[in-house]
């Protein structure tokens, strides 16, 4: 290797370094932000007998130990709210339900960068650490059933 062809390579070296690194400031950017989680309707398996009211108990519990406050809406609907940074952060989903079947639906958040179709991942991680407790909460229930 000649040392030209080694002094014409370093601004293509350069090009291709600045390029990798935009590439990697792109991606970290877009990293923070992921499609709006749409929970699908789960099963809760519960027994024919089960009284919705032990279901709304359920998912209460399950959010309240997830550091969601609740708001009963209707019979078989909760709004659940998650604040944190001193209230600098929120986000407020619908909980629709029966004693067969839940569905956590987005309303709405603040400072979390929603668009219409993506939001800060942190919405991803809130809902699916409720969801999480509410199936460990229904399962419970429908062992404690039978």
């Amino acid at each position: 290797m000649t040392a030209l062809s080694a002094a014409a390579r370093t601004p293509r070296l350069g090009k291709i370094a600045r390029s990798l690194a935009l590439g990697g400031l792109l991606i970290a950017a877009v990293g923070c932000s992921n499609s709006i989680y749409q929970h699908r309707e789960t099963k809760i398996g519960a027994p024919d007998n089960m009284p919705i009211s032990r279901v709304t108990a359920a998912i209460q519990s399950a959010a309240q130990a997830t550091e969601w406050s609740t708001t009963m809406v209707q019979p078989g609907m909760i709004q659940a709210t998650r604040e944190w940074g001193g209230d600098k952060h929120n986000i407020v989903v619908d909980i629709t339900y029966d004693t067969k079947t839940y569905k956590i639906t987005y309303k709405s958040s603040k400072n979390l960068g929603y668009n219409g179709r993506r939001i800060h991942r942190a919405y991803r991680e809130q809902v699916v650490a409720l969801d999480t407790a509410i199936r460990a909460r229904t399962w419970n229930m429908k062992a404690s059933a039978q």
